[in-house]
């Protein structure tokens, strides 16, 4: 979602001691989006810091660690059926929300790491590399065509562990490295613009 109609809005020590960040996309932001096939009208998220601690300026957060000092979240999902205008409000208790930080970079890192470190031969680490290599790169701008490449580089080393598992990479190595970047694959993000 970017363009008209989405905003992130910081708000330091707005009311008694209060810290908030308000991020949202309606309108021209969610046209032609859509969820559980119902279009997408207004996505909205407030986090609340009671105590004032969340941030110290009004200037947009280039970490996520704010998130941390959070106390609550207010959470909107309005959708509109295509066919008869009926809107639905998701309310937090129609699904588990939860907050998370996505940093494919870092564990696609510690992943390189993990095969750098693998008792197999230099050849071998040489071949593990080449899909994570290209993967960490794509996933530098996450457009939806980096993200399904990234995807099949992913799915590349697996096939590559899984092919050498035993033989070439011992098998407790082989489920470590498969399982790592499974979770990765498992992790990226669909509908990226």
């Amino acid at each position: 979602m970017a363009g008209d109609g989405t905003s992130a809005t910081v708000f330091n020590n707005a009311g008694p001691n209060e810290d908030s960040i308000d991020v949202r996309a309606e309108g021209a932001a969610l046209a032609g989006k859509q969820l559980f096939g119902l279009d997408l009208t207004i996505a909205r998220i407030l986090l609340v810091d009671v105590d004032g601690t969340m941030f110290t300026s009004t200037a947009l957060p280039t970490s996520p660690v704010f998130v941390e000092d959070s106390e609550f979240q207010q959470t909107l999902v309005e959708l509109v059926d295509p066919v008869t205008n009926e809107p639905t409000i998701l309310e937090p208790g129609d699904a588990p929300y939860f907050l998370s930080v996505f940093d494919p970079l870092a564990h696609i890192a510690a992943l390189q790491d993990e095969v750098r470190e693998a008792p197999v031969s230099a050849g071998m680490v040489k071949d593990l590399l080449k899909p994570l290599e290209d993967a960490h790169a794509r996933l530098g701008t996450l457009t939806q065509e980096n993200v399904d490449e990234a995807a099949k580089e992913l799915q590349k080393f697996i096939k590559i562990v899984e092919m050498h598992r035993a033989k070439k990479i011992p098998a407790p190595i082989a489920d470590s490295l498969g399982a790592a970047a499974q979770q990765i694959l498992d992790s990226l993000p669909r509908g990226c613009v």
